[in-house]
């Protein structure tokens, strides 16, 4: 296995290397949660009604999670180099492609070419940790690569709505298609998966892949904490990534551009939130505590946030005061940083890219399956059809939908006392021990 070199030249190139697929990850998530802010519109061109623009949003998450774990077995036999390359590009034509269709079924399919290819963005550029730096910088890079991410998020937000009141949506996703394909083409001329003049990384045997697998797959613990880490951003990816821009725009009766702007504060609050957590939990030496304080926290910011309209809506400075809130609620949601790292702590270090696959399928899985329930609930609670598709949204309907979120929140709390305690120290070894 190699180990990385950290002298100056070397830790300057392997910087370079995880800024180029961190900025990857932040383009994509740019591009994931973009229909939050462009739901009437994108209704209108495609003719659909809120199921619709719920489905079409969540096929991007289909991908993702469908590829989460091939990525992390893929980048543990191959490296990260040549899967970010392609996986760029993919991206690249996916964005042109849903720039330019007038059909929802190819724009739908757009969505999944993206989720497909942004599969390999997280998951590979923690590889490139394993490849470039010392494990001690593990979890400070992942919280780092996570808030770029997070800012990706928040561009997709506020910025994206101005972007798309000026230009129009297709003409910014032929904006996103470019920033893609320079990424792709820096990458080709700068990306490799292991310092010069270090061991030459040999691929991993197909039989011991698959048994670290079998491992991974029997682990009871990692299951716990994936769980765990979709009941915590679950509910994230569906408020903040698609339904919440619309509520706040309802409920609190804001502009939509404003509602984007407040909504960015929750990716702020994460892009801040996830190097703090995971290096609090380093200082510290405990995962588990900063797991169950972020899901507890989180629940009570979203529940005020969500059934506290009535009251919070005619307090002075209110848009300061959401603000504030939904910024503590992304801060707060940045327990997915020390479960990121408790994935790689509790399964064997050499097919970290499979376990990390795995949790990281799981902190999307359960928004994938939330979003379109909660356009269909939306819908059912407002009576609408897709004939009349500006009816939709009605602050009623989206108190009904919302249940889901805070209910997830208290499952997540609660499953923090069936992990077990890992001190940030790898405990695969003394598991295999006892086995």
């Amino acid at each position: 296995m190699h180990k990385p070199i950290q002298a100056t030249g070397i830790f300057h190139k392997g910087l370079a290397i995880w800024l180029l697929g961190a900025s990857f990850f932040l383009i994509e998530y740019f591009v994931r949660i973009s229909p939050s802010v462009m739901a009437p519109q994108l209704m209108e061109d495609f003719h659909t009604n809120a199921l619709g623009l719920g489905s079409l949003s969540a096929f991007f998450y289909y991908a993702y999670i469908m590829m989460q774990i091939p990525a992390g077995i893929m980048v543990d036999r191959y490296g990260p180099s040549k899967l970010l390359q392609i996986a760029s590009l993919l991206c690249a034509i996916g964005s042109i492609l849903f720039a330019l269709t007038g059909n929802l079924q190819i724009a739908t399919f757009s969505r999944f070419m993206i989720g497909f290819g942004s599969a390999f963005a997280f998951v590979c550029t923690l590889k490139v940790l394993v490849y470039w730096f010392d494990i001690r910088y593990f979890a400070l890079f992942a919280g780092l690569t996570q808030a770029l991410g997070m800012i990706g998020a928040a561009i997709g937000d506020a910025p994206m709505a101005l972007l798309f009141h000026h230009y129009g949506w297709r003409h910014t996703m032929l904006g996103v298609a470019v920033l893609f394909f320079v990424i792709f083409v820096m990458m080709l001329l700068i990306l490799r998966d292991t310092p010069k003049g270090s061991i030459t990384k040999k691929p991993v045997k197909l039989k011991a892949l698959i048994t670290s697998i079998k491992n991974i797959l029997s682990h009871p613990p990692t299951w716990i904490n994936c769980f765990f880490i979709g009941l915590l951003y679950g509910p994230t990816a569906v408020f903040a990534g698609m339904w919440g821009v619309s509520f706040i725009h309802h409920a609190y009766h804001t502009s939509d551009v404003i509602a984007a702007s407040e909504m960015g504060m929750v990716f702020i609050g994460l892009a801040i939130g996830c190097p703090i957590m995971g290096s609090f939990s380093n200082y510290i030496k405990k995962r588990v505590l900063v797991m169950r304080f972020s899901a507890l926290m989180s629940l009570v910011m979203l529940t005020a946030i969500i059934y506290g309209h009535d009251y919070l809506v005619n307090l002075t400075g209110l848009t300061l005061l959401l603000h504030c809130m939904l910024f503590l609620y992304g801060f707060f949601n940045s327990g997915i940083i020390p479960s990121y790292a408790l994935a790689a702590e509790i399964n064997d270090k050499h097919y970290s890219g499979t376990a990390l696959g795995l949790t990281n399928m799981a902190s999307v899985c359960l928004g994938a399956i939330f979003i379109p329930i909660i356009g269909y609930l939306v819908g059912y609670y407002s009576h609408t059809s897709s004939h009349n598709p500006n009816a939709i949204l009605s602050v009623y309907a989206f108190d009904h939908a919302f249940l889901l979120l805070p209910i997830c929140l208290l499952l997540a709390f609660a499953l923090t006392f069936w992990i077990k305690e890992t001190h940030c120290k790898n405990i695969f070894h003394k598991r295999s021990h006892h086995a």
